[in-house]
């Protein structure tokens, strides 16, 4: 069992901070060997981060059914959904591949990766913030959370989130986002089975962030039917 090691905010804002900085590096660098333009793919980041900070703060207070008393709590109280934040940034990529002409996928494809290696190292920040914490147990690898043994969320979406990254290298680079999208997808539902944290709401017999996860399981698999049935169409044409 792990002790108690929360280090507040200030843990999770230092944790934010190096999951951002590795996540554009590794971004960086994906682009430069998929001959993807290095300075679009700041331009495109940088139009992002306003909707990720709308809609990762929009979806804590829609799914903790809490509103903020004004427009500066709404951004400087605390609270972020990352699933929000991931929505906020493919709406961010659809209106930067349009501003800059660039191929959305393309670009998504590139972030892929970076984004589950800024989200192994977030879920870090979690579990110094003391939030996204498991239901009760007191097994093998339980954290203690406000002196209750718990399940250990933060590590286990840390580590399955490497894991995705690591299996996304072996598939071709066209297929990267709509198996990330499939892939989280299936094992953030999985892993909510396991949350114990209220705040991020339920609706009927799933949490707010399995209702999601399904969303984006049902868009994964739509995105690899497409792909190979417009590949397959490529190869009927080719011979013809």
């Amino acid at each position: 069992m792990f002790e108690k090691a929360y280090t507040g905010a200030d843990g999770f804002a230092i944790m934010a901070g190096i999951s951002f900085f590795s996540a554009f590096t590794l971004a960086v660098i994906i682009a430069y060997f998929h001959h993807i333009s290095i300075k679009t793919l700041k331009k495109c980041i940088i139009i992002t981060i306003v909707p990720v900070t709308i809609m990762g703060k929009v979806m804590f207070y829609f799914s903790s059914k809490t509103f903020p008393s004004s427009i500066m709590s709404f951004f400087a109280g605390g609270g972020f959904v990352f699933y929000g934040g991931l929505i906020g940034l493919i709406i961010g990529i659809i209106i930067s591949s349009k501003v800059y002409d660039q191929d959305f996928h393309r670009i998504m494809n590139c972030l892929a990766i970076p984004v589950l290696v800024a989200q192994a190292l977030g879920r870090l920040g979690c579990y110094f913030n003391g939030c996204c914490y498991g239901k009760a147990y007191s097994g093998i690898g339980a954290v203690i959370h406000q002196d209750i043994y718990v399940y250990p969320t933060q590590f286990m979406e840390s580590l399955i989130c490497v894991i995705i990254s690591i299996v996304l290298l072996f598939f071709p680079f066209d297929y990267r986002y709509i198996l990330y999208c499939l892939f989280y997808g299936i094992c953030r539902f999985i892993i909510e089975l396991f949350r114990g944290d209220d705040v991020r709401g339920h609706f009927g017999l799933l949490s707010t962030s399995q209702w999601i996860s399904i969303a984006f399981i049902a868009y994964g698999l739509r995105g690899i039917y497409l792909k190979n049935k417009r590949e397959k169409s490529l190869v009927r044409n080719t011979k013809m």
